[in-house]
Formats: C-alpha cells, structure tokens, sequence
C-alpha cells in the first residue's frame, strides 16, 4: 500500500492511494471463509458449499466492499497521523478513473480534500453590544396592578361593575320565554366581560342579587360557537346548533378589591427580601421584569456574537472545492443555481461551526446527558405539573422519569435541546469573554427596534 499527498491548491490537495492484491487478499479469503461456512444452497451440505462456487456467487462483492473498507481505514490512519483537519468530507478528485472489479487486481483512489484553516482568535479583542433591558413605568404599574389584584380579596357588592364577578345560574328557554323541561342548566360566575356583544352586555352590568337577565346565548358571542361552549359548559356539537334564548338569575355579585401596599404585602411577594417602602417594591418589580424578558435580548446579542466573530476571525475556504463537494454530497439532489444561492449562508455556518468548536473545546464547555434530562423535567414541571415545583429534583419523581425516557428516546428532539443549553452556555460565556458594550432600553423600545430592522433587511 502506497500513500501519496500532493497539493494542488492553498487549501485543497490531492491524496492518492495504490492497494496491491496482498494489502486485502487476506482480508477477503477471510469474509469469503465466513460466507463458505454460513452459505444455505441447495443441494450443498451447510459449511460444504466449494469455495470456487461461494467466490464465484460473493467475490466480487465483497472484493469491492473491503478494498472499500481498506481505502477509508487507510484514509482515517493517515489524516491522524499527519494531523491534518478537514472539511467535510474527500471526494473524487477530477479525472478520477472507476474501478474495476472485475478485471483488475492492482487499485488506485484519488481524493480530493479541503484543508481546514488554522481557528485562531483573542475573543477580548472582539466587542459586541449587549442590550440589556429594563421595565417601563408602564410595565411596573401593569405588574403592581396584577399583584394587588391577585392578592386582594372578594367583597359582596350591591350593584355590578364591568369587571365584577356574578354568580348564578342560567337556565334554557322555550319558545314562550319558560324554563324548558330538560334543557340546559348550569350554574356558574361569569363577568359582563365575557358578553362579546356590546349591545348585550349593558344587560349584564347595574344589576343585582335577584336580578334575572333574558338573553339569547348565540348572539351575546357574536355566533362564536367556540365561546358558547364556555359560556354554557355544553359540547361542541350541542353549540353548533343551539339557538335559544337563556335566562341568568343572579345570585351574588362580587368585586376584587386590590391588595393593600404594605410591608406584609411586600413580604409575600419577596420573602427573601428587606423591603419597607413603595420605592424599594417598585424598584424589586422592575428588576423582576428586567430578568424575565432579559433572555430575549440576549438571543439577539448571541446571533451578533456569532456575526461578529465569524466576520472578524480569518478563515479562507477553498470555495470551488466546497462547491464541488456539495455537489456531489448532495447525490444530485442540488443544483447549480441552488448551490450559487445558498452558497454564502453554507459559508457562514462552515465557518461558525470551525469557531464554535475551537471555543467549546479550548474551554471546555459541553453539555452532560443529566442536563438535558433536567431541562426536559422542568419543561414538564412548568408545563403540566406546577405543584411539584419546590418539591425536590423532579428528574428523580417516577412519573416524571418516565415522561424523560420517553423524550430521550427522540433523537432529533434531543439534539433540539442540546442545541438550545449549548447556546445558552455560549452566550453565559460570550459576557465574560467578549469585549462587551452594554446599552440599556426597555423591552418594548427593543421590540420596536428589532422589528423596524428585520423590515429594513427583509
């Protein structure tokens, strides 16, 4: 076996490799012996079957099967031994003569490869702006609002409002305006809000325990089926067709009466706090906030991370190589055309895929099968099943254990969330490596920003 290297470009070479019978001789009597000895022809005894007749039906198969395998040990034994990296993967060099199985015993391959560039870069020498967001006075009141309301408390009230709560019970009509034997009957609380009609709806606010509202259900949601269906607590195929007038008999009518601003209040909300005025409470709110829609921002500040290294780091491609490569990698499935366009974004992610793996190696950041089980425990935590919050490792609840397994089982939504906590470790990393510019603005100027650039590059 004869291995020789020459380059025909800055980044391309050509790698030649000439086999002589005695490189696979043995390699092939041996399959062959295997196959005399498993081999099932009638009229041979198993293990009996003449070693002319196994070769003569299995030879030439197997002959091109190991001098294949033989070509790609020897082409993984010498890129290792010589050190050199790659772009994906040899193909046929230009001119490249087949094989002929039939006929010759002495073979020759020549490949074409692509030279991969030497990564080398400082990331402290990169500067990259990372927005970092804040709460609007808006968003600190919309917050504060939501807070005193949900930790307020329900009052008995007289006359309704709009957003108040009505309890009581609708019942169905017949044609003369009376209770219908055997129709629908649910008692519930509903708000006037919830009257999609706004000439309906007036019916449903100013009234009273005792009051009895007649109203037809259909129209009040606007012939939302969909919307009678919460209304009335009746099946889908029952809303479809139900036009009857209702009656609501109300039977209390409450009013949510925020929360009042207190330390106790303060406490509940942030028990590992020391807050004692408003000011401290509105400045922990914003913070909160800011926290929460931060992860937005820095999505936007890990794709300029990556556009900026992969502009600024030197990496020459052998461009028609690659071309060719895709070509033929591709079975024919591209085109010319497709290649041309599609070429500069292969460019980017060949290029980033080079960067990302010297960063994930030189500091050695990866992502530990335990992680991704982690994360698929706290997506169904979140999900489906709040209460078991606080309550432990939830990788280590039964029911959940199986819900993992069951996603571990998916290879390509594995590969989704592997994706997902690499980049999120990148991005950790990115803020201390990076030379970083911060500039803060509110998450809904940052929304209108990015908005009014992706209609700009669109």
């Amino acid at each position: 076996m004869n291995i020789t290297r020459v380059d025909n470009g800055e980044y391309t070479a050509i790698l030649k490799f000439q086999f002589e019978e005695a490189d696979y001789k043995d390699r092939v009597s041996k399959v062959l012996k295997d196959y005399r000895r498993k081999a099932n022809v009638p009229g041979f005894r198993p293990g009996m079957v003449p070693e002319g007749l196994v070769r003569k039906m299995y030879g030439k198969a197997v002959l091109a099967e190991e001098v294949n395998k033989l070509l790609s040990e020897s082409l993984e034994s010498f890129l290792s031994k010589e050190n050199i990296s790659i772009l994906g993967s040899p193909i046929p060099a230009e001119g490249s003569q087949p094989i002929d199985f039939d006929n010759q015993t002495d073979f020759e391959y020549s490949l074409e490869i692509g030279l991969a560039p030497k990564v080398d870069f400082n990331l402290s020498d990169i500067e990259v702006e990372r927005i970092m967001l804040m709460a609007d006075e808006d968003d600190v009141n919309k917050a504060l609002e939501d807070i005193l309301i949900k930790n307020g408390s329900a009052k008995d009230v007289e006359t309704s409002e709009e957003n108040d709560h009505l309890f009581g019970t609708i019942v169905e009509l017949d044609e003369n305006k009376q209770v219908k034997e055997g129709g629908i009957s649910t008692s519930r609380r509903l708000m006037p809000t919830e009257i999609i009609n706004e000439e309906i709806r007036p019916q449903f606010i100013g009234v009273k325990t005792g009051d009895v509202i007649v109203f037809n259900a259909l129209n009040a949601v606007n012939n939302d089926s969909d919307k009678l269906v919460q209304l009335l607590n009746v099946e889908h195929e029952i809303a479809k067709t139900l036009t009857s007038d209702f009656q609501f008999t109300i039977e209390s009518v409450t009013r949510d009466f925020p929360a009042e601003l207190n330390e106790e209040l303060y406490k509940k909300i942030f028990p590992n706090a020391e807050i004692t005025t408003e000011a401290d409470f509105r400045k922990m709110i914003s913070d909160q906030i800011a926290i929460a829609v931060q992860p937005n921002a820095d999505r936007h500040f890990f794709n300029n991370a990556v556009t900026k290294l992969v502009e600024t780091v030197s990496l020459p491609l052998p461009e028609e190589f690659l071309k060719r490569q895709l070509k033929i990698t591709g079975e024919g499935k591209l085109t010319d055309e497709q290649i041309e366009n599609e070429f500069t974004n292969y460019l980017f992610a060949s290029r980033w895929n080079m960067i990302e793996e010297k960063i994930l190696e030189d500091n050695s950041i990866r992502v530990e099968k335990e992680e991704v089980r982690k994360y698929i425990a706290d997506y169904f935590v979140q999900t489906y099943f709040s209460f078991l919050a606080g309550m432990g490792d939830p990788t280590e609840n039964e029911h959940i254990k199986g819900l993992i397994d069951n996603v571990m089982k998916n290879t390509e939504e594995v590969k989704r969330i592997y994706d997902v906590l690499i980049e999120q470790k990148l991005t950790a990393f990115f803020v201390t490596a990076l030379k970083i510019s911060e500039k803060h603005t509110t998450f809904k100027q940052f929304a209108e920003d990015l908005k009014q650039s992706e209609s700009q590059t669109a």
